[in-house]
């Protein structure tokens, strides 16, 4: 059988086919309540060749019902908007509608709390704004934001707005031995001396709500320091290490400059630092 070259009039459908899925671009729903920043954030999705802006919100009804009508491939989703938030919206997408969502919130304490309550919910990402939102600074996180919201969208999410269990209720739910218990029993057997193993936890692109649903399979006396390291803002990870201990029995902190590592404990690497 003669097999065609490209330009072949018998390929030219198939050469069309591929161009087509080759310039498909991801479509985003923007929900934000300031029309400005709607804007804003058009503007910069838009400049991407892989992004296109179909849809924008302005509450989280509004993001209910669109992210049902347009079936977006991502959505970003602020906190803070009248009627109903972007907790509430992320809650009822995730259980109804399922879409990637990346949450683009201040970096404030509160801002912080809700962000990490989003993740909870099922969100992806999140991206934090600038203290004083203005155009110039969103371009400051341009580069993340485009970012992550393109990995986002590549996510295929499933129905889970479940927050996890905190501790008491995991007892009472259960007696019976996770898998990071059983690893520490076949730790615990190989392990000599003074010496112990250190488990380090790299996250990336959807890293602190997968690490979210990973850190209650820790027990107190896990024969290991747990190190987690995942890009966040410096004012994120202290919150990020609270809510974490709400639901694992392993120690949960900030590791501190100089500190020795101890078993049974894990440790969040502070936010815009490294460790060595």
């Amino acid at each position: 059988m003669e097999r065609k070259r490209p330009g072949h009039p018998g390929c030219q459908w198939l050469e069309r086919k591929m161009t087509t899925g080759a310039n498909k671009k991801f479509r985003v729903l923007v929900v934000e309540d300031s029309a400005f920043m709607q804007r804003v954030l058009e503007n910069i999705f838009n400049s991407d060749p892989q992004l296109q802006v179909v849809g924008r919100a302005k509450d989280g009804r509004e993001a209910v019902a669109l992210a049902k009508s347009l079936k977006p491939d991502v959505i970003t989703m602020d906190i803070m908007m009248p009627h109903m938030d972007g907790l509430q919206a992320t809650e009822q997408i995730m259980s109804c509608n399922p879409r990637p969502i990346v949450i683009v919130s201040s970096e404030s304490k509160e801002g912080a709390a809700s962000t990490l309550r989003a993740l909870e919910l099922g969100a992806i990402e999140f991206v934090g704004k600038p203290s004083n939102s203005i155009d110039l600074d969103m371009n400051s996180v341009k580069e993340e934001l485009l970012r992550k919201v393109r990995m986002a969208a590549k996510v295929r999410v499933v129905r889970t707005a479940a927050r996890p269990m905190p501790m008491a209720q995991q007892k009472r739910a259960s007696d019976a031995t996770g898998p990071a218990e059983r690893l520490a029993r076949a730790h615990a057997l190989n392990s000599s001396g003074q010496r112990f193993p250190v488990v380090v936890i790299a996250a990336s692109t959807g890293g602190p709500a997968a690490v979210m649903r990973l850190v209650p399979g820790f027990t107190r006396d896990f024969p290991a320091a747990v190190i987690v390291v995942q890009h966040m803002p410096a004012n994120f990870t202290s919150q990020y290490a609270a809510q974490l201990s709400e639901f694992t029995s392993i120690r949960v902190k900030e590791a501190e400059t100089n500190e020795a590592l101890q078993e049974g404990t894990l440790y969040i690497c502070p936010g815009s630092h490294h460790l060595r």
